[in-house]
C-alpha cells in the first residue's frame, strides 16, 4: 500500500485492527509491529490478536506500508475492520476513548450484574434479578474479548484458543441467558416452548465450541447469528404484547431492546462485510443496560409506594386489631405485631386480676331494645376503660357487661381503680336519675397470683385468653360482693401485696373454699368508696365486726350472732353483718 502524506502532518500514528490471526505491519522497509508468528506453514505459524499501535516519528511524504498476514485457523482471515493512520494524538484519543467505554461499559455490567444476583439472593422467587444478573455476567467476558480487547491486552500471555474460546461463549451463552431473562420477566408473553427452542439451539452451538478447534467452531458464528436474530425477533414480539397488555416495565423494555437488537443486527452485517459502519453493540448495550436501571428505579419507587401503603394499612390493622387484642398483650408475648402471633404463643407473669359485673343487669336489659342494651353497655364501658388504663391496666376481655382487666404493675393500681370506678359510677348515676332511668351499681372482685396469657384455638381461628386460677378465683370475689353488699372485696393476697394496705379502708369478711385448694382463701372488703355514713359506720365497727367473723369461723356461732346483730342495729345498710346474722341463725335453727 502507498501511503501520501501532507508535508506538515509530522509524526503519525497507525492503529491496527484485527487481523486474523498473526501479521507484520512494514514500513518503508522496516517492520514496526508483529503479531502472532508468520509462516507459510502451520508448523511455524502461531496465532494471536493483539491490537496496537506502531508510532512513526520521521514518515516521508511517500511511503509504503506493507501487511504480511497469515492464518490457518479462523474461518475468516485478513482485515476485520480498517486501519487508522493519523496524528498520533488523534489515534491516541481514539485508542482512550474505546478503551475508556469499554472499561466503563465493564465497570456497569459488574455493578449490575452484582446487584441483581444480590437481589435475587434476597428474594429467590425473582428468577428475573437472577437471570439479568447471570447475562449482565457474561456480557463482561464478551466486553474483554472483543472490541478492544481488553483482556487480551492487560494478560498477552493468554492462549489464542482458549481466548477465542471465551469469545464464542459469551456470544452462545448471553442469548439463552436472555432469552431466559425475558421468559421469567414476561412468561405469558414469551412462551416456554420457544424457550426450549432457544436453549436447546444454543447448548448444541456450546457444545461444539467446548469440544472442537477454532478452525471448526468459527464456522458456526453466522448460523448461531441466524439463531440470535430469531430470538431477538420473538424477544421483540413478546415485548411488544407485554407492552400492550400494560405489563409493568415492558415498554421501557421494550425501548432498551429495540436499540439493542438494531445494533446488534449491524454488527452482524458489519462482521460479514455487508455494511460499512463500525460495531456498535456495546452502545446498545449501555442504552439497554441503562434502560433496565431506570425500570429498576421505577420498581423501587413503585415498591417503597407500596411498602409505605402496606405500612399504612398495617398500622391500621394493628390499630383495628388492638381493639380485639389488647397492645399489651402483645408486648407480653414479645410480639411488635398481630400478624406476628402465632397458635401456642405463651407466657407466665404474676399479675393482678379484675372483674367488675353490673349488678341485676339482666333485669334491666329486659326493659330496653337491643338497641338501647347496646348503647347503655358502651356508654358505661367509655366511663370505666379510661379509668383502669389510667392505673396501667388493660382489658383483657368483656363478658357481656363484664369487664376483666389486668394489672402487671402492682395490685396498688388494681385497687386504685376500683376505687376510682365505684366513684365515678356515683356521677354517672345522677345523670341517669335525671334521664328517669334507674341507677346502676356494679360489684368488683380482686386477686393477685400468677397467670398464663397465651392463644387458644386453630390455625382458622385464635384468640388470646387468660388462664390460671387466679382468674376463677377473681371471678367468684365479683359474685360474692352480691353476699356481702360490697362493692369491692379483695383476696388476701392481693391486700398483703399493697404497698401500704392500710392507706386504703378494708376490714375482714372471711373465708371462702376455693376450688383445688385445701385451705379456704381469706378475703377482705374495701370499702373506700362507699358513702361517708357508711363508710364510718363500718370503720367504727370494724374491730367488732372481725371479732365477730373470726368467732363464727372458730363455731361460736351465738356470740357471733350478738356481735352481728349489734352491728347491724347500729347500721342497717351493712349486709355483710346481716348474711352472718342470718347464717348464725340457720346453724342455730
Amino acid at each position: 500500500m502507498k501511503l501520501k502524506l501532507p508535508e506538515s502532518i509530522g509524526a503519525i500514528a497507525i492503529k491496527t485492527p484485527d487481523l486474523a490471526t498473526s501479521f507484520r505491519l512494514w514500513f518503508n522497509g522496516e517492520m514496526i509491529m508483529e503479531n502472532g508468528i508468520i509462516s507459510e506453514t502451520e508448523e511455524g505459524y502461531r496465532p494471536q490478536f493483539l491490537s496496537g499501535i506502531a508510532y512513526i516519528y520521521t514518515p516521508l511524504i511517500e511511503n509504503e506500508v506493507i501487511v504480511e498476514v497469515a492464518n490457518f485457523a479462523h474461518i475468516k482471515g485478513g482485515f476485520w475492520e480498517s486501519m487508522r493512520i493519523g496524528s498520533i494524538k488523534s489515534i491516541h484519543d481514539f485508542r482512550e476513548k474505546k478503551f475508556g467505554f469499554d472499561l466503563f461499559l465493564t465497570g456497569s455490567l459488574l455493578i449490575m450484574g452484582i446487584y441483581h444476583i444480590g437481589l435475587f439472593s434476597l428474594r429467590r422467587n425473582d428468577r428475573s434479578s437472577l437471570w439479568l444478573g447471570i447475562f449482565c455476567f457474561i456480557m463482561i467476558i464478551r466486553t474483554l474479548t472483543t472490541g478492544e480487547r481488553l483482556l487480551f491486552s492487560y494478560y498477552p500471555e493468554i492462549n489464542f484458543e482458549f481466548g477465542l474460546k471465551l469469545e464464542y461463549l459469551s456470544f452462545y451463552l448471553a442469548t439463552p441467558a436472555f432469552a431466559m431473562f425475558l421468559q421469567s420477566l414476561y412468561p405469558l408473553e414469551f412462551k416456554i416452548k420457544p424457550l426450549y427452542v432457544i436453549l436447546l439451539a444454543s447448548f448444541i452451538f456450546i457444545f461444539l465450541v467446548a469440544v472442537t478447534f477454532v478452525n471448526f467452531y468459527s464456522r458456526t458464528a453466522i448460523p448461531f447469528q441466524l439463531v440470535t436474530v430469531t430470538a431477538l425477533v420473538y424477544g421483540i414480539t413478546a415485548l411488544v404484547k407485554g407492552s400492550l397488555r400494560k405489563r409493568e416495565g415492558a415498554f421501557v423494555a421494550l425501548l432498551g431492546f429495540l436499540v439493542l437488537f438494531a445494533t446488534i443486527i449491524n454488527d452482524i452485517l458489519y462482521a460479514n462485510g455487508v455494511i460499512n459502519t463500525a460495531q456498535l453493540s456495546p452502545f446498545g448495550l449501555f442504552i439497554f443496560i441503562f434502560s433496565q436501571a431506570f425500570l429498576l428505579s421505577i420498581r423501587f419507587s413503585k415498591a417503597f409506594f407500596n411498602v409505605e401503603l402496606l405500612s399504612q394499612d398495617l398500622s391500621k390493622t394493628n390499630v383495628a386489631y388492638s381493639r380485639f387484642v389488647p397492645r399489651e398483650f402483645l408486648s407480653y408475648l414479645e410480639k411488635q405485631n398481630i400478624t406476628d402471633v402465632m397458635l401456642g404463643d405463651q407466657i407466665q407473669k404474676n399479675m393482678t386480676i379484675l372483674f367488675s359485673d353490673i349488678r341485676s343487669f339482666t333485669e334491666l336489659s329486659e326493659n330496653m331494645s337491643p338497641e338501647e342494651n347496646f348503647n347503655f353497655i358502651n356508654e358505661y364501658l367509655r366511663l370505666m376503660n379510661p379509668i383502669i388504663r389510667k392505673y396501667n391496666g388493660f382489658i383483657d376481655k368483656y363478658i357481656g357487661d363484664a369487664i376483666m382487666a389486668l394489672f402487671p404493675m402492682s395490685s396498688d393500681d388494681a385497687i386504685n381503680a376500683s376505687v376510682e370506678m365505684i366513684s365515678s359510677l356515683k356521677e354517672f348515676n345522677e345523670k341517669r336519675i335525671q334521664n328517669s332511668e334507674p341507677p346502676i351499681k356494679i360489684g368488683i372482685g380482686i386477686h393477685t397470683g400468677s397467670l398464663m396469657l397465651g392463644t387458644v384455638g386453630d390455625s382458622e381461628r385464635m384468640e388470646g385468653t387468660v388462664i390460671s386460677d387466679a382468674v376463677n378465683l377473681a371471678s367468684r370475689l365479683e359474685g360474692l360482693t352480691k353476699i356481702y353488699g360490697a362493692q369491692i372485696v379483695a383476696s388476701e393476697k392481693t391486700l398483703y401485696s399493697l404497698s401500704d394496705p392500710d392507706h386504703f379502708k378494708y376490714r375482714f369478711l372471711g373465708k371462702v373454699e376455693v376450688k383445688g385448694k385445701k385451705d379456704p382463701a381469706p378475703i377482705f372488703e374495701i370499702f373506700e368508696s362507699d358513702d361517708e355514713e357508711i363508710k364510718e359506720k363500718k370503720l367504727s365497727s370494724k374491730i367488732h365486726f372481725e371479732l365477730a367473723i373470726n368467732a363464727f369461723f372458730k363455731g361460736e356461732k351465738e356470740r357471733a350472732l350478738k356481735i352481728f346483730e349489734d352491728i347491724f342495729n347500729s347500721n342497717k345498710y351493712d349486709i355483710a353483718a346481716f348474711h352472718y346474722m342470718q347464717k348464725c341463725k340457720e346453724v342455730k335453727s
